[in-house]
């Protein structure tokens, strides 16, 4: 799918045959709104229609976790893998990138120059700049350039990557429009349960399953994976049994914990929309994409505005100085959007394909800000459909804690984030 390597085709992939299109549960306090929450249906899952930022979070978050009790998931246990795994463009080889992995991480080809001004005028306003936001030995708090799984200008999947790399060995089958149903598991000579292998439904409809000579790994994601482990046998006992499943192991926590960052968006549309739409390489619109000369910029040299991830710059705040890690993530997107994204850049893939895209996207900028440690928590519930092959699953109060426009914790922390002064900075004004 062409959308798929090419990072500025991200529109194309929300909505498409690529993603699952989740929904949550209507959210009381949302108004009864159903959440909309793209999930990968190819091969690279989510990494596949994601904005390709490469973030591995704040040394601080590993560390509580250790603190907490997961053993084994230290910043010292965990940062072997991550060198293991990149493949750094630009970074010098040091304890904290490898050059060697499968998964290329590279500097932004293109810096749109209205990402440089908002930089500019985040040193203005005295936020800190931050270089590289996975250089555990400093803070993580500060604003610049982000980096992204992508080569050439191309986006980098772990399809495109790990899976690339191992589809000639004689021990790799690949399994695709293959829907799992379940874990199936069998009783040990110790008189526990192990997984044995999985049952799932194939293209033709047949039901097919396989047994495993050594193990199961299940990869499904945040949302699929304790779905598939409840359908399998394994989670709350009380809610299985609601749903006529035999209960193989009672833990209650599976399912628990869904978290989720709200976001703010502030839009901010051009005073001359006219003169400046004519500016695709800096005000991204379906102008940008109908360019011959975008096009062949990207073919040719893999450079330009069609590598933009949307979110080419941004950073991480405190909106509190006494806080002991950064709360929110702001993030600068060379697009004017509505304040729900999804809704604007859903808009703009109907209109068409880039070469006849129909739509009029004014030209602007958004600024979003997000929570990074959200205090909401919900669920994810199996459906009353027995398969994920017949039912999505439900994700339950999600943000039981935000009301429309936003509790006043989130909603305050997410405009605080945006230092006083920001808009009137030399740079911005320069946009504005």
């Amino acid at each position: 799918k062409f959308y798929i390597h090419v990072p500025l085709g991200f529109p194309y992939l929300l909505g498409s045959d690529v993603d699952w299109k989740f929904e949550s549960a209507p959210e009381d306090t949302l108004m009864g709104r159903r959440l909309y929450f793209p999930r990968g249906k190819v091969l690279g899952g989510s990494h596949a229609m994601s904005v390709m930022l490469y973030h591995r979070g704040d040394v601080r978050d590993y560390e509580r976790w250790e603190e907490m009790g997961a053993r084994g998931w230290g910043p010292a246990d965990v940062l072997p893998y991550f060198r293991k795994s990149e493949n750094q463009a630009t970074k010098t080889d040091s304890v904290y990138h490898g050059k060697t992995g499968p998964l290329r991480v590279s500097d932004l080809a293109h810096v749109n120059p209205m990402s440089k001004a908002f930089m500019e005028a985040a040193a203005e306003v005295g936020l800190p700049t931050n270089d590289d936001f996975n250089d555990w030995a400093r803070p993580q708090e500060g604003i610049g350039p982000f980096q992204v799984t992508q080569s050439d200008g191309m986006r980098v999947t772990p399809a495109t990557s790990y899976l690339r790399a191992a589809q000639g060995r004689s021990n790799l089958k690949v399994r695709t429009r293959a829907r799992v149903e379940r874990v199936n598991f069998e009783m040990g000579p110790d008189g526990k349960p192990f997984a044995s292998g999985v049952t799932y439904v194939d293209k033709n409809e047949r039901r097919v399953t396989i047994r495993a000579h050594r193990e199961v790994i299940l990869a499904a994601g945040s949302v699929v994976s304790p779905q598939l482990l409840m359908l399998s046998g394994v989670g709350p006992g009380s809610h299985l049994q609601d749903h006529g499943i035999s209960v193989v192991s009672d833990l209650a926590g599976v399912g628990e914990n869904f978290q989720d960052q709200p976001a703010t968006a502030l839009c901010f549309r051009s005073p001359s929309p006219l003169d400046d739409k004519k500016k695709d390489r800096i005000f991204y619109s379906e102008k940008t994409g109908k360019s011959l000369v975008n096009l062949l910029d990207y073919i040719v040299r893999g450079k330009g505005p069609l590598t933009c991830p949307l979110c080419e710059v941004g950073g991480f705040v405190k909106t509190n100085p006494d806080h002991e890690s950064c709360d929110l993530q702001l993030r600068f997107v060379p697009f004017s959007s509505e304040p729900d994204p999804y809704s604007s850049l859903g808009e703009f893939a109907e209109a068409g394909d880039y070469l006849t895209n129909r739509s009029n996207r004014p030209a602007g900028f958004t600024i979003q800000s997000v929570v990074a440690r959200p205090r909401s928590r919900g669920k994810v519930l199996i459906p009353q459909s027995h398969s994920f092959c017949l039912g999505h699953p439900l994700m339950h109060h999600v943000y039981p804690d935000v009301v429309y426009l936003g509790h006043r914790f989130c909603y305050d922390r997410r405009t605080r984030g945006i230092p006083p002064g920001f808009k009137q900075t030399g740079s911005m004004t320069k946009l504005i």
